[in-house]
């Protein structure tokens, strides 16, 4: 998986959440307030799952983002051939 195609799912699945929280909620605020929290929650499993590992590990690897985010965050995806 590339960087761009990583980069495209992550955004097709938060444009997919945002349209699910708007069909959902009788405000637009309330939908954006809802998807940032689901965005940052991740964001917070995945920290989480860096530091202690175990449960959390498991737990991160099951939302979408879980194994991008963290080979990208290792720079795992650069080339070290110059």
């Amino acid at each position: 998986m590339t960087v761009a195609f990583g980069h495209m799912l992550n955004a097709g699945l938060t444009i997919a959440l945002a349209s699910a929280a708007a069909a959902l909620t009788e405000h637009p605020s309330t939908a954006a307030i809802l998807t940032l929290s689901v965005t940052v929650g991740t964001w917070i499993l995945n920290f989480i799952a860096a530091v202690q590992g175990g449960i959390w590990e498991r737990l991160a690897g099951v939302h979408a983002a879980g194994d991008d985010s963290r080979s990208f965050s290792t720079a795992s995806f650069v080339s070290t051939s110059c």
